[in-house]
Parts: C-alpha cells; structure tokens; sequence
C-alpha cells in the first residue's frame, strides 16, 4: 500500500467528525503524523485514540477554532511534537441554515469566527514555518455556496472571503515552495444534513468518499499547484474557474443615463448567471 505522506506533519481542524475526521484517518493511512482541532473535545479525542489504534502518530488540540490562539496552538503543537509541518487543512466549518437576516449577532460572528478568522490565525501561524522548512501545503476548505446558495448565504460569504484569500496567499507564498490552494468538496455530512432545502444530488457521498483529494493535495506529487481551486463530489474532479474580467464599453465620458443604456443595451448579453443549487436550475 502506497504511503504518498510518509514523513509528513499534518495538522487538521474541525477533525471530531465528518470531513475533518475522515481527512485525519485518511492522512493517518497515508504515513502521516497529524495533529488534530476540534470544539468537541470528546470527539478529536476519539479520533486521536483511533489513529494511534492503527499505528499512526496523533495528538488533539481541542479548542474553538474561531478563537485565534486555538489555530496558532495547533500549528505550535505540530510543529513541536512531529518537528514540522508540511500540511494544514483549513476544514472546521460552521453554518446558518435560513434566511441571513434572521441569523443573531452570535450567530454571525460564529460564522465568520470559525470560517474566517480561524483560518487566518492558523495560515499565518503555518506559513513562516512552511517558508523557513522551503516547503508545505495548505488545503482551505471551501464550498459551492460561494457562488450563491439560497438559505446558507452567510455560508456563502464566509467561503467566497476564504476564496479570495486563497489567490492571495497563493501569490504571496509564490516560489517559496509552499503552495496555497482550495477544495471544494460535495459529501453528506451533519452540516448538508441540517440544510432540509438542498436537493439530495448536491448533498453529496459520504466524507471518507472526499479524503483521497486531500491526500493528493498535501502529497508531493501536487506541489506543482498553487492557487487553485479543485472541486471534487467523489466521482467527478476538477478546477473552479476564477471570476474573469467581462467584456466592457469604454467611452470618453459617462452620465447615469449612459451608464443605464449600456448596461441594458449592448453590455446586457454578458450579465451572469449566479447561483447554485435550485435558482441555478430553473434558469
């Protein structure tokens, strides 16, 4: 059996279940040392004690990851106890199924806390390292929602915000040998689960269906890519196309009123489509 991460330190969030731990017991069988995050401590605990069963280096870093310390912890920890780190998965997600303006304050900032802001602290926290070892992967963890999903839009938006910093890591890591990139799985989890509006094809298989497209991005054999988005559902795999400039009008000046004509006259052609999921379907 080949063991394209033997060697390696990997750390995981969002690992008690799910995605996140069917990414850790996959990297674990991959020749991995991994070291684990998660809010339910019982849970990265039980994944932990799994991996070990089977032989492989494991330690969790229980912790909300929306709180910046727990992301800069488990990069620490990591790197201290395997002596590097070679891959962080950027996969802890959090979510509000309903329409946005009936999320509360705490809701909303759990969204974007666990979404966001912990992805930062833990990519800031990985980088420099990667950089100084002249080598490591990041895999943030994004989702088709970004392109518009009735329901979960502050989802979305949490995932459209892990998007565009994907591309800028990506440039700013450029030729250092640490490559920044993106995946965008469909699998059944709790999460999908609670969605009660998503049609059951985009619902997806089960997580351990998802696992071997991480293994390949945080192996040796991907290291040539670097700012890109793969989409993957268990079967079908491929790239996410970027936002790309639109054919434009140019004109000396502008008054609303030309402004108005062009965009309901010769620029109306190239007005895109948005969304995914049910919209997308009936247009």
């Amino acid at each position: 059996m080949a063991h394209p991460l033997n060697g390696k330190a990997v750390a995981i969030t969002g690992a008690g279940s799910g995605l996140g731990r069917a990414y850790a017991l996959a990297a674990g069988a991959a020749g991995a040392a991994v070291a684990l995050s998660d809010i339910d401590e019982v849970a990265v605990d039980e994944t932990a004690a799994e991996l070990a069963r089977v032989g492989a280096r494991a330690v969790s870093v229980p912790g909300d990851i929306a709180d910046p310390t727990t992301g800069r912890r488990l990069v620490s920890i990591c790197a201290e106890e395997f002596g590097a780190i070679d891959g962080l998965v950027n996969n802890a997600g959090a979510s509000h199924a309903g329409q946005s303006w009936n999320a509360s304050d705490a809701e909303v900032e759990q969204i974007f806390g666990v979404n966001v802001i912990g992805v930062i602290a833990a990519t800031h926290a990985a980088i420099p390292v990667m950089m100084q070892q002249g080598s490591g992967s990041v895999l943030n963890v994004v989702s088709g929602a970004l392109l518009g999903m009735p329901e979960i839009t502050l989802y979305g938006g949490s995932k459209g915000a892990i998007l565009s910093l994907t591309y800028g890591w990506a440039l700013e890591v450029e030729g250092s040998g640490v490559r920044v990139n993106a995946l965008s799985p469909l699998a059944k989890t709790s999460m999908s689960d609670r969605m009660e509006d998503t049609p059951d094809h985009l619902k997806g298989p089960p997580p351990e269906h998802i696992a071997p497209a991480v293994i390949a991005m945080l192996a040796d054999e991907t290291a040539h890519l670097n700012g890109q988005i793969i989409r993957f559902d268990g079967q079908r795999l491929g790239f996410m196309s970027p936002p790309a400039k639109a054919p434009g009008v140019k004109r000396e000046s502008w008054d609303p009123s030309a402004v108005s004509g062009a965009l309901a006259g010769e620029l109306r052609q190239h007005a895109q489509p948005f969304g995914l999921g049910k919209r997308a379907e009936r247009r």
